[in-house]
């Protein structure tokens, strides 16, 4: 609303004369305490995903927590972003509820991140099978916010849906 209200005020002629939210006072967040499970936790937590969701559940829960990646950044991985040599990940795509988001939350979004070898040894006949030189087929957000329509089943996306489309849950 900010925004909106400063543009308006910028506009020739102003289309207002001063914003309402200009003396609101903001809350102060408190930054909160930093909590890290211990290995043993951790380690409990992939055991009880992996028992009740099967493995690449598991997976989806370590490339959270151990390689640092977002929900988005995990459903909207294709396998031409995964380097199995080199251990790493490109995180260039976001996917959303409306499609893929090919450019991350950010310019510090859009990284390279190494992947533990115990990780990268389950994930890597996931990019085996896929069939990443076919192209992606996910529906897409282009910049301006138009979306544009997916073209069925994404053949390189790691992590689809059940049905095989792109997984939309946020």
């Amino acid at each position: 609303m900010t925004a909106i209200y400063k543009m308006a005020m910028e506009a020739r002629p102003p289309l207002v004369e001063h914003s309402p939210f200009e003396k609101l006072p903001l809350p102060t967040i408190e930054p909160g305490e930093v909590k890290f499970y211990e290995h043993r936790q951790a380690d409990a937590l992939y055991a009880a995903v992996e028992a009740r969701s099967g493995s690449r559940a598991r997976l989806l829960v370590e490339l959270g927590m151990d390689v640092g990646m977002r929900q988005g950044e995990i459903f909207g991985l294709h396998a031409d972003q995964v380097d199995v040599i080199r251990q790493q990940i490109a995180v260039v795509h976001v996917m959303t509820r409306h499609g893929l988001r090919p450019y991350p939350k950010s310019r510090m979004s859009h990284r390279v991140a190494p992947v533990p070898p115990p990780i990268m040894e389950r994930l890597a006949p996931l990019v085996s099978e896929a069939a990443w030189a076919a192209g992606c087929t996910c529906p897409t957000i282009l910049r301006n916010g138009t979306v544009r329509p997916g073209r069925g089943p994404c053949p390189g996306l790691m992590f689809p849906a059940p049905e095989g489309g792109p997984d939309r849950r946020r």
